[in-house]
């Protein structure tokens, strides 16, 4: 449902008719279970490209995100005897997590003992993994590769680093400088989600075509299925409208098709009847419900 406050919501609902009748139309032609993540909007590069989705034959997609995309604008630092930092992190309601990993670049103090002190990974609140630090290895740059157990993901998630830090077996300054490891915000979570059926329900807006917990940018096509009129327009420009306030900080792009479907992903499609509708798009004539204002 469109916001109340929205200034589109007061348009005369015959302009909203061809964009209510195409989100029926693409969720009974296109299930959400069928299509691939949209392609990374173009200009994104470096680590930013890490959050596109990388999409298989089978479904199956592999999510990669920087902490840095997740919110970590500057390496993790860990501090004191037990000493937290974390980013957090999401899984859209389409989507089943089937495996996740952890690619960590880390360092740690030279002054921690080894057979006292380590590196714990939770996934809301729940150990994942436990880091030795040996005496080797103290003061490198580090790389590990962590496998994170998918039943500990849930949809909204938070996941920490906590260092466990001790100097000597006497007493000791909790906050002592020697107490310390830093976890590069280059370190990448990997996410290998499969599909979820949807139900082809208007009362599931604005999913599947936007979904909150998803935090890469917004690409949703509008695809017309011939050269558009001017009320067909103005339906577009609403429903683009309304999902790019929805998209808010993660940005939205809405590209246009003319007589065809995109490639992957989902899409708007803006059609007043079965004849207009694109090649590859199967219309079942349906009787569309009233809006509720």
């Amino acid at each position: 449902m469109i916001p109340k406050r929205h200034p589109t919501a007061r348009l005369p609902r015959k302009r909203m008719l061809p964009a209510m009748l195409a989100l029926v139309l693409t969720g009974t032609a296109v299930p959400v279970s069928q299509l691939a993540a949209a392609p990374a909007p173009a200009g994104l590069a470096g680590a930013e490209m890490l959050a596109a989705a990388q999409p298989t034959e089978s479904g199956v997609r592999v999510h990669r995100t920087s902490f840095k995309d997740l919110g970590a604008l500057f390496p993790l630092q860990l501090r004191g005897v037990d000493g937290t930092s974390g980013v957090a992190f999401s899984v859209r309601n389409d989507e089943v997590v089937t495996g996740a990993r952890l690619k960590l670049n880390y360092s740690y103090s030279p002054a921690l003992l080894p057979n006292l002190s380590h590196i714990k990974v939770l996934v809301n609140e729940q150990v994942a993994a436990t880091i030795p630090v040996t005496t080797q290895q103290a003061g490198e740059n580090l790389q590990r590769e962590i496998v994170i157990p998918p039943r500990l993901i849930t949809e909204f998630n938070r996941l920490n680093l906590q260092l466990i830090g001790h100097y000597t077996m006497e007493c000791e300054d909790p906050l002592h400088s020697s107490l310390w490891a830093n976890v590069g915000n280059d370190s990448v979570l990997e996410l290998t989600v499969a599909p979820v059926a949807q139900t082809n329900d208007l009362a599931l807006l604005p999913q599947p075509f936007f979904d909150r917990r998803d935090v890469r940018p917004l690409e949703l096509p509008m695809v017309f299925g011939a050269v558009p009129n001017t009320g067909t327009l103005q339906a577009a420009g609403t429903m683009s409208s309304w999902f790019g306030a929805l998209a808010g900080f993660r940005g939205a792009r809405f590209p246009s098709l003319v007589g065809e479907l995109p490639a992957r992903g989902n899409a708007v499609v803006m059609v007043a009847g079965k004849a207009q509708a694109p090649a590859g798009l199967t219309c079942q004539t349906s009787r569309a419900p009233p809006w509720p204002w």
